[in-house]
């Protein structure tokens, strides 16, 4: 036992060499730690010896075991985006793979109140962004309100951004993707996450394809406050929270070959463009009034998921109005590979409720390339 533990000890003090990613992260953080002491002491802080590059192996699976802790916290989901877009372990690693999701970690605080720039997950049409605020504290029973909110984009023209926010409310949803509300529930409840923070969920989304990644993002966000039941908002902070940062995404979209008139209303879908977390279709009416409403999708194993198309924005192709395009944020992930059909229903309908006397149009796709 004695000599085993002796030639255990001997190891321990054999020298390794480290990774350069190790040590230059172990350098790092004692920088850090170097300049948080020197800002408390009040007397000359010692002279440190300089780092070697060989490095005792004890220390060095220690340093390891930092930096891949450290990694951890500072990649993981928020719980906001999870539940509202009803992400999947999957659908996870698919974004992080395509490069759509993108860690923010941008910390600011104000009036006593610090919100961090969490995560963007972005595409060529659409950026959803999530907000963590620690510090306000929500009265019980109120539901939190944000003054005002501001978005530009480098080169972009302000006219053609569409904004739109809201603080994030845990939510459950039935298998139709309706979200369902239980007896003893309040639409003034459910905005304090886990770890006491509230999430807010900023969209940016635009016509212009190719305006928003590898740009610059300006965001400013003013004032914070509550409101209960349909009483007016009180707005009991007055900080201003400012972020700058470049927009990453990914640009990987299906281009889907449709084309199907729904019904008997003389309008026609012609073709989209599918992403994660955002649909942009044309259609066409000859002698129709019927506005398409896009309502969720079907996948290659026949599930079919409604109420999946968030806020979106439209415009017309020719003079004559009868060619339109629209884009949606999705409110539910989608892997586009796996998406074989496209549902809509008339825009009239209360999408909110389900009526099983909706008229559903199953437009599939007949073919696709992917960009």
């Amino acid at each position: 036992m004695k000599r085993r533990k002796k030639n255990n000890i001997e190891l321990l003090r054999q020298e390794a060499p480290i990774p350069d990613i190790v040590e230059q992260k172990m350098e790092d953080a004692f920088r850090v730690i170097q300049s948080r002491e020197a800002s408390c002491e009040t007397e000359p802080a010692p002279v440190r010896k300089a780092f070697v590059r060989r490095w005792p192996v004890a220390a060095a699976a220690l340093a390891l075991c930092i930096v891949t802790a450290c990694a951890a916290a500072y990649t993981s989901w928020s719980q906001s985006l999870e539940g509202k877009l009803q992400i999947t372990e999957g659908q996870k690693q698919m974004l992080e793979e395509n490069h759509a999701w993108s860690v923010l970690n941008q910390p600011v605080k104000s009036e006593g109140v610090t919100v961090t720039a969490v995560e963007c997950i972005a595409d060529s049409y659409c950026a959803y962004i999530t907000f963590k605020i620690k510090g306000y504290e929500l009265p019980e029973g109120a539901a939190p309100v944000l003054k005002r909110m501001e978005a530009t984009v480098e080169e972009a023209d302000p006219k053609s951004l569409y904004l739109y926010g809201d603080f994030y409310q845990e939510e459950t949803y039935d298998t139709k993707g309706y979200e369902i509300l239980f007896e003893n529930d309040s639409k003034d409840s459910g905005y304090v996450m886990d770890d006491g923070s509230l999430e807010y969920q900023m969209r940016i989304l635009t016509m212009e394809k190719g305006a928003l990644l590898g740009k610059q993002v300006h965001v400013a966000l003013y004032g914070m406050g509550s409101r209960t039941g349909q009483s007016d908002p009180v707005y009991d902070n007055s900080g201003v929270w400012e972020f700058h940062w470049t927009l990453q995404g990914s640009a990987n979209t299906t281009q889907a070959k449709l084309h199907q008139t729904l019904g008997d209303t003389g309008t026609t879908i012609t073709c989209a463009e599918i992403s994660p977390v955002s649909v942009k279709f044309t259609f066409e009416r000859y002698g129709s009034s019927m506005w398409p409403r896009l309502f969720g999708f079907r996948t290659r194993d026949g599930s079919i998921y409604l109420n999946t198309a968030g806020a979106g924005m439209s415009r017309s192709e020719d003079y004559t109005k009868r060619k339109f395009t629209v884009i949606n944020v999705s409110t539910r992930i989608m892997d586009a590979s796996r998406v074989d059909a496209l549902v809509f229903t008339d825009i009239n309908y209360n999408y909110k409720k389900y009526d099983p006397d909706m008229h559903l149009y199953i437009v599939p796709i007949e073919g696709s390339v992917s960009d």
